[in-house]
């Protein structure tokens, strides 16, 4: 019985080391980025490293700040997901991430009228690009990290 606990602990642990490694990927996604409109997003990790946290916002002139969004890359049942949370929308919109590269991810969800796909490619240390879309349509991004 011992025995049996023990390889449940270890496969556990090797588990959740796993998601933190597929989080970690995702490290060049960390720090503030500014579009010329004047549009941020600003990404950390939460305390245990168990979630990427994302927040889209904007500056206006006189300095005050509007949330616009909120984003989350999670891991759930072995996968992750790339999950958007705006005003308009009665609930937070989970994505599937279906394919990552060293600083690139798309996420997907068919279900929803728009966007279906969301991805990031880091171009350089200081450029970000961000596309969300589906069939017919599709809206592009361009960020500039903020040292």
């Amino acid at each position: 019985m011992k025995s049996v606990l023990l390889i449940l602990f270890v496969l556990l642990a090797y588990a959740s080391d796993a998601q933190v490694r597929q989080l970690d990927a995702q490290n060049w996604l960390t720090g503030t980025w500014k579009q010329k409109n004047g549009n941020c997003e600003t990404w950390r990790f939460n305390a245990d490293r168990t979630q990427l946290l994302g927040t889209g916002f904007k500056i206006s002139r006189n300095g005050d700040t509007t949330v616009l969004e909120q984003m989350t890359i999670t891991e759930k049942e072995g996968q992750l997901y790339f999950v958007a949370d705006v005003a308009h929308n009665a609930s937070a919109v989970w994505f599937k991430i279906v394919e990552t590269k060293p600083r690139y991810f798309r996420a997907e969800n068919p279900e929803h009228d728009f966007p279906q796909y969301v991805q990031y490619a880091l171009k350089n240390e200081t450029e970000l690009q961000a596309e969300v879309g589906a069939k017919s349509k599709k809206i592009k991004f361009s960020f500039q990290k903020i040292p």
